[in-house]
């Protein structure tokens, strides 16, 4: 129980380290970057926005390769046994305490998201905020589950896939905002293929999938290699059944990212614009009939 208690601590400073000083201090940079590169007034918050958050993916992408990346564990090839090793672990009552790495990690994606609920960014709003909710309650979900099932390292992976597309995108919008065309289609193409091959097909087919198998195993004790009480199976299951469900909850926004990405790469094919089709304000593209605003009757 102090374990727990600690730990709430850590997660606790760390969302008031990012809502008080971190996130205004990357935010406030992006204010001095935007008017060193006169970017319109009217898109000071999203421009602010990008230079924050490609300040925090890129910091806790640094994190993740200098703690882990001499870890076999980490990289695809060992996918497989570690997830195995874990679910055996949890299954034979084995406690994983948060490693001093780990716990770095977690209190850094942990105060990032909820103080990105707690302030979202001011220009999100309708069908926006609600993916931007949905999306950051559900890995949190993930981050709290882990950690009573041991299964740290399988979210140091998981996040370490869904963090690697979002510097890409965020340069090329700051490239976009300073009107570097080329440069902003450039980065907006490579992260359209990162974020397939990281948060589709890695995800889905290396983490999640595996996941799901090793949960059929442990319904069916077809694993022989992973002894387990038969008074643990009903709990353990459960609780790995709970994990798959917040894991397959987040495909869902990105399958639909996913389908708007494939929507630009054909506005793409057609126009020769691209964009990040999340945003609302990059919807528009080359040769795009433009609506004037009605004329005021006096």
């Amino acid at each position: 129980m102090p374990v727990v208690f600690s730990t709430v601590a850590y997660f606790a400073i760390a969302t008031a380290l990012n809502c008080l000083v971190v996130l205004p201090g990357l935010s406030g940079a992006g204010g001095i970057l935007r008017r060193y590169a006169e970017v319109d007034p009217a898109k000071a918050d999203r421009f602010n926005n990008a230079v924050m958050t490609f300040g925090h993916k890129s910091l806790m992408l640094s994190i993740a390769f200098g703690c882990f990346g001499a870890e076999r564990w980490y990289w695809p090839s060992a996918w497989p046994d570690m997830m195995h090793e874990l679910a055996c672990a949890h299954r034979a009552g084995e406690e994983r305490p948060l490693s001093a790495q780990e716990l770095l990690y977690f209190c850094g994606h942990v105060g990032f998201y909820v103080a990105q609920l707690i302030l979202p960014p001011p220009f999100l709003k309708g069908k926006e905020l609600r993916i931007h909710v949905f999306h950051h309650v559900a890995t949190l979900a993930l981050f709290f589950q882990a950690m009573p099932l041991g299964f740290q390292q399988i979210i140091v992976v998981s996040q370490t896939l869904h963090d690697l597309f979002d510097p890409l995108l965020l340069l090329g919008k700051l490239s976009k905002f300073v009107n570097a065309q080329r440069a902003s289609t450039v980065f907006f193409l490579s992260a359209m293929a990162v974020f397939f091959c990281t948060r589709i097909w890695l995800y889905a087919f290396h983490i999640l999938w595996p996941m799901y198998a090793e949960h059929v195993d442990l319904v069916g004790g077809s694993s022989p290699s992973c002894p387990k009480p038969e008074a643990r199976l009903a709990a353990a299951g459960v609780f790995e059944l709970v994990f798959l469900g917040w894991g397959g909850l987040i495909m869902l926004p990105n399958t639909y990212w996913g389908y708007l990405f494939l929507k630009s790469a054909l506005v793409f094919l057609i126009s020769g614009d691209a964009a990040d089709p999340r945003d609302s304000t990059c919807v528009k593209t080359r040769g795009s009939p433009q609506v004037s605003p009605p004329k005021k009757v006096e």
